[in-house]
């Protein structure tokens, strides 16, 4: 899963620190963490309508429950929540759900964060904001 994760939303690194979203990523389902509110909403806005599934969670103990009850192919997960952090959220993830891919995404560029994630299982780390262009082959 994580191989397809890749071919369908691969980080493209602009100037404006956007992702690619790829016209083969509509039969993907995936799940948004994050504990704003507001980053959700613009998360499901950019992202949502080129999954075939984008569900929303606020916490890391909510989306380790949607992901016993729901298959997913993708998790974006915030690095920095109150409770249960993005980096053990992923660690954990990565011990039940191995094949997953994990994006990690945070306000801050910090190296070492950048880091742990990728230690913990992440399969990529992206700085917030995040907005999406779609890349749709010509007919």
């Amino acid at each position: 899963m994580v191989a397809a994760w890749k071919r369908a939303l691969a980080p493209t690194w602009t100037r404006d620190v956007s992702i690619e979203v790829r016209a083969s990523s509509a039969d993907l389902k995936v799940l948004a963490v994050d504990d704003h509110g507001g980053v959700l909403h613009a998360l499901r806005c950019a992202l949502g309508p080129r999954f075939a599934c984008f569900d929303t969670t606020p916490t890391g103990a909510e989306a380790l429950r949607s992901l016993e009850s729901e298959s997913y192919d993708a998790v974006l997960l915030d690095v920095m929540m109150p409770e249960l952090d993005g980096i053990t959220c992923c660690k954990r993830i990565r011990e039940h759900h191995p094949g997953l891919a994990v994006v990690m995404l945070s306000a801050h560029g910090n190296a070492d964060c950048k880091l742990d994630a990728l230690a913990a299982g992440a399969a990529d780390y992206v700085l917030k904001p995040v907005s999406a262009t779609s890349s749709t082959p010509a007919s």
